[in-house]
């Protein structure tokens, strides 16, 4: 992963568990982030780097392959909503 990629994931996956634990909504909500660690990443801490570099590499790949997968079926990403 480039550095700067790496840079920009780590912001958004930070910036998207901030939203979710400090906004009133969401506290509402009693919203948190699981404490489970994800499969292929759990010798890692949550949250940590480190645990954000694997969830990179393992899920978004995976999540990509699905996309690509439904378009080329000629399935919508909305109808996968």
């Amino acid at each position: 992963m480039k550095k700067i990629e790496k840079h920009n994931f780590f912001l958004g996956a930070k910036m998207a568990i901030k939203l979710g634990e400090e906004t009133q909504i969401f506290k509402e909500m009693n919203s948190t982030l699981s404490s489970i660690p994800l499969p292929k990443c759990e010798q890692y801490e949550i949250r940590s780097d480190k645990y954000w570099e694997c969830f990179h590499r393992v899920y978004t790949l995976t999540l990509v392959g699905r996309l690509i997968h439904c378009y080329q079926n000629d399935i919508s990403i909305a109808d996968m909503l």
